[in-house]
């Protein structure tokens, strides 16, 4: 098997070279999107995988479509190539918590379906994220007046929209699951396929990319090569929204956990957990 691994990053790229350096394998090819807001990229080395800097790039905003452009177009990349079994869509604070040898038998064990880690969802949630126009979300998380006053205006028209009962859909045949997932050649393919129709629909949407890929997999010829697996990443939330930092204090129960194939997130200021996995799980990474 050939894996791809779709890179989204905007910062920490201490941890960037280190998840380069573990996944760097004959078998592997790695290619990253660095956001529009990033000025001075960073040297990156890699030895065995070939290793792709997307030229063209993104200015990614948190629950905005920019999201979802940025992962068509490293899905793209890849196919170009035509050459991989799975593309695995992964953050630049990913780190895997398995060795390679045990990450290939997963794979192998499950050829030919696409892999999630579903997420709790409620009518209130599809019907503010995907069933009503979220308009100025572009802004509405800047720490300033520009932020502030679209977090405002935000409010107000989803309010408007309830009072006058304007829905974008009727149908809520949407699966919500991590952006984050591995999906197979196929599955990219038809996702590259409908990319203008997915670009329509999650125009106005919030934290679609929470949505796109397994819903429109969920719509396709595909439908019964999709899985969903509670141990594919560890991802931990503070208060429930933001994503945990994992340091020294969590690494034995990274180690020995429940056999998760990737953990996140991970930062440059707590680097020395990232080494420690490193220097524990790299040794193997190549059997």
């Amino acid at each position: 098997m050939k894996h791809a691994f779709l890179i989204l990053c905007h910062g920490d790229f201490s941890v960037l070279q280190y998840l380069i350096s573990f996944l760097d394998h004959n078998d592997h090819d790695i290619y990253i999107h660095f956001d529009k807001k990033v000025k001075k990229l960073p040297t990156l080395r890699c030895e065995r995988s070939y290793l792709e800097i997307l030229d063209e790039r993104v200015d990614v905003r948190w629950g905005h479509r920019s999201m979802i452009e940025s992962e068509l177009l490293l899905i793209d990349a890849a196919l170009k190539r035509n050459e991989y079994s799975y593309l695995h869509v992964i953050s630049g604070v990913h780190f895997p918590i398995c060795t390679m040898q045990n990450f290939h038998m997963y794979f192998e064990k499950i050829a030919g379906a696409s892999v999630f880690l579903k997420m709790y969802s409620n009518y209130f949630e599809f019907d503010m994220k995907l069933v009503r126009y979220n308009f100025f979300i572009k802004y509405f998380r800047d720490q300033n007046l520009k932020g502030r006053l679209a977090n405002l205006l935000w409010r107000i028209f989803l309010r408007l929209q309830k009072l006058l009962r304007i829905k974008r859909f009727r149908t809520q045949d949407y699966i919500k699951a991590s952006q984050w997932c591995s999906i197979t050649k196929e599955a990219a393919a038809y996702i590259s396929k409908s990319q203008k129709a997915i670009l329509k629909e999650y125009k106005y949407t919030l934290c679609g990319d929470e949505f796109f890929i397994p819903s429109a997999l969920n719509r396709s010829p595909l439908k019964n090569r999709i899985i969903f697996d509670n141990h594919y990443l560890k991802c931990d939330f503070n208060n429930g929204y933001s994503p945990k930092v994992y340091t020294l204090a969590e690494y034995e129960e990274l180690i020995n956990g429940n056999n998760h194939l990737f953990a996140r997130k991970f930062n440059d200021e707590n680097i020395d957990v990232v080494k420690k996995l490193f220097a524990h799980l790299g040794d193997n990474k190549t059997n």
